[in-house]
């Protein structure tokens, strides 16, 4: 049976009952991410498009932490409360580098 290796990163808040990242065998799996402050469980100030970006910088951090990066993600899953907030987050992740754009579901 292959091994699962949890991932926290000690500059990054999360909540005490979940691990950053899981990695099994050439598999990153990375738990759901606020836009928060780095320190704590705070959300970032700037509405959807900077929480955007604060989830994508969290989320870069965890996979440097597994020697993978955002070029490297297979699939991501979006959560929004709101459809009118589409577009502020999805002119979050095309800048300022429009990433590779890996499959994804998206859930209002």
């Amino acid at each position: 049976m292959m091994g699962v290796r949890k991932v926290n990163c000690e500059n990054l808040v999360r909540l005490p009952v979940f691990s950053h990242a899981a990695v099994a065998g050439d598999f990153i799996y990375v738990s759901g991410i606020l836009g928060t402050k780095h320190d704590k469980l705070e959300i970032v100030e700037g509405g959807v498009s900077k929480e955007t970006e604060q989830i994508l910088f969290h989320i870069s951090t965890i996979l440097n932490e597994c020697r993978a990066g955002l070029e490297d993600m297979v699939k991501v899953n979006v959560y929004l409360t709101d459809m009118n907030s589409f577009h502020d987050m999805n002119s979050a992740i095309l800048t300022p580098s429009p990433l590779i754009r890996p499959p994804e579901s998206r859930w209002v």
